[in-house]
């Protein structure tokens, strides 16, 4: 049994399956392209072909998108389930990525451009962006919470960092490649979630604890 505010060493075999799993999440809440978006949507826009003036408001669009999408996912988060959250959000990454993709090898034009970022940025706000931090608590034993915590946030930001540094570069030479890139780590997102992830809705703390320990054991 765990004992609140008692710190334990983080990388032992006990605590393998929980830190695998959060930092899962964390990597896809990378992987989902959603930062290669929100950084660049006014220069994703005008690459597109749409002028300055008409990205500006795109983007306008986009963030508004991204709010009531939050929003949507905050009032669903409890409701249907954060694993539920994420597969639906996958499948939806999937569409959209796909769709930006087709865009930038056909250099097709006008409102698709649009639809295909509002896709993206409003799946990562109903499922990952909703989702991420409940996940890294609730899957995390008290006594490696903070660290386990340290680890994941190491592992996002790394990430953000690189996408930010290498979407511009790989999208100014193909922007079907960058985006192909997303909706291939959203299939394996979908994979993964589905086969490893439990659902935590509606669980205590002990509970999940119990079951992750529990498999742990089992593969020992």
């Amino acid at each position: 049994a765990e004992t609140t505010g008692v710190s334990d060493r983080l990388f032992q075999r006990k605590y393998l399956k929980p830190l695998l799993l959060v930092c899962m999440v964390a990597v896809f809440n990378q992987l989902d392209g959603i930062n290669a978006v929100i950084y660049y949507t006014t220069d994703i826009f005008r690459m597109a072909g749409a002028d300055k003036a008409s990205a500006l408001m795109q983007s306008v669009i986009v963030g508004l998108t991204n709010l009531v999408m939050t929003l949507v996912g905050m009032a669903l988060i409890d409701r249907v389930g954060r694993k539920v959250l994420l597969l639906v959000g996958s499948v939806t990454f999937v569409i959209s990525h796909s769709l930006a993709a087709w865009v930038f090898a056909t250099h097709t034009q006008g409102w698709i451009v649009i639809v295909a970022m509002m896709g993206v940025v409003g799946s990562h706000a109903y499922s990952q962006g909703a989702v991420v931090w409940v996940l890294i608590n609730e899957l995390l034993p008290n006594a490696v919470r903070a660290s386990g915590s340290a680890v994941a946030c190491f592992f996002m930001w790394m990430l953000c960092a690189a996408v930010g540094w290498v979407f511009p570069v790989i999208a100014k030479t193909s922007g079907s490649m960058a985006f192909g890139f997303f909706a291939l780590m959203m299939v394996a997102q979908f994979i993964l979630v589905a086969k490893f992830l439990p659902e935590t809705k509606g669980a205590s703390l002990e509970e999940l604890q119990t079951r992750l320990f529990k498999k742990t054991s089992e593969h020992v």
